[in-house]
This record gives C-alpha cells, sequence and structure tokens, in this order.
C-alpha cells in the first residue's frame, strides 16, 4: 500500500502481513491486528500499533514523533530512524499497558466497563490516567508521581493507588478505593456507597448521594469528608 496524501494517512491491516506500507504524508498512523506488518513513514508525525508483533517502523531524521506500540512480542519489534539531521528526533516504544503516553502520563482507556486496568512504576512515564466508562472495572496504580482514576457508570469496587497524589472520580457510585501512601488522597462519590481507606497523610472524601466511610490513620494531617445528603449514614474512622 502507498498514500501520497498531504496531510495524513490511515492504515487498517487485520489479518497482517502488511508487509511493506509506504506514507508520503505529514502523518502517518498504522493499525496492525495481526502482526509482521512495516510501516515506512516520510512524515513529521509517524505512529504504528502492533497487536501480534514482528512490526517495524521507519521514520525520517526530521519527526517529530517516531512512536511504536507492540502489545505482546515486542522483542521482535523494531524502530529505524534513517537521514538523521542535526534536530534530534524523538523515537520511543509506547508501554502495552498504556494507549499513550504524553507529557510522561501514561493513558488507559476502558469502554464498557469490566476491565482490570494497571499501570507500574515504569521509567517511561511518571503519572498515570485510567477511565473506565462503563463501570465494574478494578483499576492499580503504581506510578510514582500522581494516578487518576474515572469511574463513570460506578461499582469500581477495588481501586488501588501507590502514587504520591491520588484522585478517583465515582460519579456512579459504589466504589471502592485504597491510598498505600503520599501526600494526597481524594475520592470523589456522585452516587454514595463509597469507601475509601487512606494511608496517606492528606485524606478526602467528598459524597453526593450518602452512605460512604472514610477510614485515615491516627497520625493522619488531614482527614476530612464531606456528606451533601444522608450525612448520617455517612462514617470516619480513624484507626
Amino acid at each position: 500500500m502507498r498514500c501520497s496524501a498531504t496531510t495524513k494517512c490511515t492504515f487498517s491491516c487485520t489479518r497482517g502481513n502488511c508487509k511493506r506500507v509506504v506514507c508520503g504524508a505529514n502523518t502517518c498512523v498504522q493499525s496492525c491486528t495481526g502482526g509482521g506488518c512495516g510501516l515506512e513513514c516520510s512524515g513529521k508525525r509517524c505512529e504504528q500499533s502492533c497487536t501480534m508483533g514482528n512490526c517495524q517502523l521507519q521514520c525520517p531524521g526530521h519527526a517529530s514523533s517516531c512512536q511504536q506500540r507492540c502489545t505482546v512480542n515486542r522483542n521482535k519489534c523494531t524502530v529505524k530512524k534513517l537521514g538523521v539531521t542535526a534536530t534530534p528526533t524523538t523515537v520511543r516504544v509506547v508501554p502495552r499497558e498504556c494507549r499513550r503516553v504524553t507529557n510522561g502520563i501514561c493513558y488507559q482507556y476502558c469502554v464498557g466497563g469490566g476491565c482490570n486496568l494497571a499501570c507500574f512504576k515504569s521509567p517511561r512515564y511518571h503519572s498515570c490516567q485510567q477511565v473506565c466508562t462503563g463501570g465494574n472495572c478494578n483499576m492499580r496504580c503504581s506510578a510514582p508521581r500522581k494516578c487518576e482514576h474515572s469511574c463513570t457508570a460506578g461499582n469500581c469496587k477495588r481501586v488501588i493507588c501507590e502514587a504520591n497524589t491520588c484522585d478517583l472520580h465515582c460519579t456512579g457510585g459504589g466504589c471502592g478505593m485504597v491510598c498505600m501512601r503520599g501526600e494526597r488522597c481524594k475520592q470523589s462519590c456522585t452516587g454514595g456507597r463509597c469507601g475509601l481507606e487512606c494511608q496517606g497523610k492528606n485524606c478526602e472524601q467528598s459524597c453526593t448521594a450518602g452512605n460512604c466511610k472514610l477510614q485515615c490513620p491516627r497520625n493522619v494531617l488531614k482527614c476530612q469528608q464531606q456528606c451533601t445528603t444522608k450525612r448520617d449514614q455517612c462514617i470516619v474512622k480513624k484507626i
């Protein structure tokens, strides 16, 4: 396949083995679910997503982004720069657990719910953003700086954060969160029936529909719960 459009070319290879795809556009994007694909990109932005591995990405030296994401068989995926000039090129392999990495933040998404999302302590990112739009997700984040969790349909009962700053937004209620450490741990629960076990220094819980529980250590600097309705059904404990 060959594309010489000016702005953007997008290639999709569902069975794999699209061994030579040539792109002359400013932005080149290839999605290869079967593996064994090759993308020769001559634009400024080159992206390749390879599910089964054994893929090759070739970028010019003037490319501002040369990004490859291999889900499995990552050792069989390669990235090459050609015609390198004095201007440096950014070449990086996106960690398989991330949909993308931007400014040191790993982004993870689950559409439809029922997923297990996990961010790790990785040298490729310092923070993580996990989004579950269908609810009923389990989320764990070990990124060192900041973890943001979003559960739009609720019932994300197991959310574990090991970052310095932890935030959970649960719009459907019924979420459970554990902050293992850190300076700040915050849970926002608009549907009620949420629980927060905070082992950090500053613990905050906002609960608009009541029936929420907040647990803090005795030596905590801040242990604050805000219940908008059914305040008598909200509980704060220090252990």
